[in-house]
């Protein structure tokens, strides 16, 4: 079964060998070009995997560099953008589901909610093969 949120709280050391898409690390020298090559070849994937459940779009967004007491950057990037289908009323409760469903994936996939939209960031992609192997599991 899948490990709970709360087990990558009390255990930080695992997150980095469990975690496909969003990981501790973003590939600073990827090309804006090579990620949005991988965007246009995830698009279809992704739409026609959640169909049902949201609309799915390209867009350009930031990956965030540093925190702390380090100095933040900004580098260019792409989104995977994700915006529920559901009825007014229960955008928000749709949002959060499909943002829970990403995480309890067997390798869980981290995005940020912005706007009433899920995105992920495709420059923190690091195994696109893992990452597409395991979407048949999202429930419909």
């Amino acid at each position: 079964g899948n490990p709970s949120e709360r087990d990558f709280l009390s255990e930080p050391r695992n997150l980095p060998h469990r975690v496909a898409y969003a990981t501790v690390g973003v590939d600073l020298a990827r090309p804006v070009s090579e990620i949005n090559l991988l965007a246009k070849r995830l698009l279809p994937i992704f739409r026609d995997t959640l169909s049902a459940r949201a609309a799915v779009t390209i867009e350009d967004c930031k990956s965030q560099i540093g925190s702390g007491a380090l100095p933040l950057d900004l580098l260019a990037s792409k989104g995977m953008v994700l915006k529920p289908l559901a009825e007014k009323g229960k955008f928000d409760a749709a949002l959060q589901k499909l943002a829970r469903d990403f995480r309890r994936l067997p390798i869980p996939v981290l995005g940020r909610i912005n706007d009433g939209k899920l995105v992920f960031d495709l420059r923190c992609l690091e195994n696109e093969s893992q990452f597409l192997s395991q979407l048949s599991e999202l429930p419909q």
